[in-house]
């Protein structure tokens, strides 16, 4: 593993980003990545992160794309 590259060291670098909706509003709102993308069945804004690499990574996620095909880019 490449978090096995030194000996005497623990990685301690985590993040998360997270996809919430008002459920007064939207009841039954998004359950999968895909959801959040399908602007028929949910239409209306969405605010995502001004940096592409989440959104594009949810987006590949949402269009089934599996991890190692990404790595192919």
């Amino acid at each position: 593993m490449e978090s096995d590259q030194h000996d005497c060291a623990v990685p301690a670098g985590f993040f998360a980003t997270v996809l919430a909706y008002d459920k007064d509003k939207l009841p039954n709102g998004p359950k999968t990545l895909a959801d959040l993308f399908d602007t028929q069945k949910f239409p209306g804004k969405r605010g995502l992160y001004r940096s592409p690499v989440v959104s594009l990574e949810w987006a590949l996620i949402a269009d089934a794309i599996k991890d190692r095909d990404a790595r192919r880019c």
